[in-house]
């Protein structure tokens, strides 16, 4: 019985012999197959190109738009900064009108009580910021710093700034009552900001001296 069934199977997984015009034939299948197969791969690289570059754009066009409120400008072009050197900071977008630049404008984040906030801070030619808009941020109590009311007490400042709960020098600013953790969030985005724009005109100072 035991040898009758290892007939059975042996018969089942043994390949017939073949002869050279069916080699031939498997062997151009195949080939067709593969070709396909590339083609596919191929196909699916450049969908997933286009795609990822869909949704970039999509996630840049809030973070432009928000520039465009907070500096006007004719163009707001994403200038060369390594993000990683500053905390807080997603990307730079020099503003400009003709051939002049006028500022800059970040893109920065950070951890607010109950998720991600996102905040556009626009910073003039002396270092000093210009407006600030909350871009997006968790639903909550924590919204109220959105008002013009808190974020108007970041222009002009420079340097590092200060949330407290009551003003005692010209580096600092409220915090509103009941939203700490979001207005934290707001004065660290403007810190990385003021930090990133400093560090360019730095670097740009320094490259004017050696030349």
């Amino acid at each position: 019985m035991k040898a009758k069934i290892q007939e059975k199977l042996k018969a089942a997984f043994t390949l017939p012999s073949l002869s050279a015009e069916q080699k031939k034939e498997l062997l151009r299948s195949s080939l067709i197959l593969l070709a396909i197969c590339a083609s596919c791969a191929l196909l699916l690289s450049g969908v997933y190109s286009l795609v990822e570059g869909f949704i970039e754009d999509n996630r840049e066009a809030p973070i432009l738009a928000a520039a465009a409120r907070t500096l006007p400008a004719d163009s707001h072009i994403r200038a060369d900064f390594d993000t990683d050197e500053v905390n807080n900071v997603s990307a730079v977008y020099e503003a400009r009108t003709g051939d002049e630049l006028i500022g800059h404008c970040v893109h920065a984040t950070a951890e607010d009580y109950d998720g991600e906030m996102t905040v556009v801070v626009a910073v003039d030619k002396e270092g000093a910021v210009v407006a600030v808009e909350v871009v997006s941020m968790p639903e909550g109590v924590g919204t109220k710093v959105r008002d013009t009311s808190f974020l108007s007490q970041f222009v002009s400042k420079t340097g590092k700034v200060e949330c407290v709960g009551e003003i005692t020098d010209e580096g600092q600013v409220v915090a509103v009552s009941g939203a700490t953790a979001s207005s934290d969030a707001v004065t660290e985005c403007v810190n990385g900001a003021l930090a990133a724009v400093s560090q360019i005109y730095a670097e740009k100072a320094k490259e004017a001296a050696v030349g």
